[in-house]
């Protein structure tokens, strides 16, 4: 009979002992998880909208669609789009700023950052214009390509506008960049002769001392 009830004991304190550990099981697992996929959502993120003026969207990675507003987050794969009258403002995971400006059109291909070696910036400007202020990733490391040139920078503030299909005009106003296509290159702003230059799909960028009328002013 003794024996009966330690059994009995033994397999009701058994049946509580399962009824705590599962919950925190799951719970245990669960976080694990979120943190997961917390870790993973930082890796993807590039950077935030700070302001919008208009109408503005993001094509997400996965081809979904969505307004965007301020404090949004702006991942890698993301294309930001801007339209009649609208604009946006963004500040990327090192500290470098983005105004897109109207009817414009801006892909996140690449925005690694960690303050190490393996830090990447490669973003595309696939039409319209936009004015940055560069961020802690600078050199061969940033990447920004416009009408099949590339554009690397050595801590700056340029301005890019895409006019047509084959025609753009780059401004430097503080700092210096590089611009390379199959071609040659370039260099304006600081150390260099020229401030401003056009690109042309299939011919060498033209540096130039005088302002272009498609750069300047707000967006």
């Amino acid at each position: 009979m003794k024996y009966w009830r330690s059994s009995s004991v033994f397999k009701h304190a058994k049946l509580i002992t399962m009824n705590i550990s599962i919950p925190k099981f799951i719970i245990l697992t669960t976080l694990g998880c979120f943190f997961i996929l917390s870790s993973s959502a930082q890796l993807n993120l590039a950077g935030r909208v700070v302001a919008t003026i208009g109408q503005i969207e993001v094509v997400r990675f996965d081809g979904t669609h969505q307004a965007v507003i301020r404090r949004s987050d702006i991942n890698v794969g993301d294309t930001i789009k801007t339209f009649s009258d609208s604009m946006v403002q963004l500040r990327f995971v090192d500290s470098g700023l983005v105004s897109l400006c109207s009817d414009s059109e801006l892909k996140i291909v690449q925005y690694q950052y960690q303050g190490a070696n393996s830090d990447r910036v490669e973003l595309y400007l696939v039409k319209g214009k936009l004015r940055t202020i560069t961020g802690e990733i600078k050199g061969e490391a940033y990447l920004l390509v416009v009408n099949g040139a590339r554009i690397s920078n050595r801590g700056t503030d340029y301005e890019v506008a895409i006019v047509g299909d084959e025609q753009a005009y780059v401004g430097v106003y503080t700092g210096g960049i590089t611009i390379t296509n199959e071609l040659g290159e370039v260099n304006l702003g600081i150390g260099a002769d020229y401030d401003f230059a056009s690109l042309r799909k299939n011919f060498a960028s033209v540096g130039s001392l005088l302002q272009p009328p498609d750069l300047g002013g707000t967006c």
